[in-house]
């Protein structure tokens, strides 16, 4: 397991669904369904650069990431491995849109991954999911731990507007340091 997560690539070298069922119980391929889907394509041509390792670094030091770039320089394409390496590990992975859903999938005896491509807007800064983002941070920090990891992946100038706008109160007012789990994957 260790070395499919260190050596993301193996997983394009074989048909990934078998590889997967022969792994992964069948009620976890289906929740995970969506993650399998995405990132199937990206397992055959995937390399994993340092700001994978980096991601992967922060994620089992403070279970929390930030990937932040421009468009097009593979920040989901990294979450995505991410979530595809570990769901061959037998983790959960799940795509949240909002923090509903991590509370809504969250399970205590689950390893899982959640992973909110664009947390803050595609685009655009989008203000309502930057409010339920920092409404539900502190919640959100206090049930990730080694099992329970959570993927942002953010255009730049949009995480610096979020950041700015944010209102961080309790535990997540100074835990995670923004820069402490930040990876720029424009690098």
């Amino acid at each position: 397991p260790n070395i499919r997560t260190s050596f993301p690539q193996l997983l394009g070298l074989r048909d990934l669904s078998s590889l997967l069922e022969s792994i992964v119980a069948k009620p976890i391929i289906e929740r995970s369904k969506g993650m399998i889907e995405e990132a199937k394509e990206l397992a055959k041509v995937f390399y994993p650069t340092e700001s994978y390792n980096q991601t992967l670094a922060k994620l089992h030091k403070y279970h929390f990431a930030v990937i932040e770039g421009p468009p097009e320089v593979g920040k989901t394409a990294i979450a995505n491995i991410i979530g595809l390496s570990l769901l061959s590990n037998e983790w959960d992975a799940y795509e949240c849109l909002k923090p509903d859903d991590f509370f809504q999938l969250y399970s205590f005896e689950r390893p899982q991954i959640f992973i909110a491509d664009d947390a803050f807007g595609s685009t655009e800064y989008d203000p309502t999911n930057s409010n339920l983002w920092a409404i539900n941070l502190t919640r959100i920090i206090r049930k990730l731990d080694k099992k329970h990891w959570l993927i942002w992946t953010a255009r730049k100038h949009i995480l610096e507007m979020a950041l700015q706008k944010m209102r961080l109160q309790g535990k997540a007012e100074n835990f995670p340091e923004p820069g402490a789990i930040l990876v720029d994957a424009g690098n």
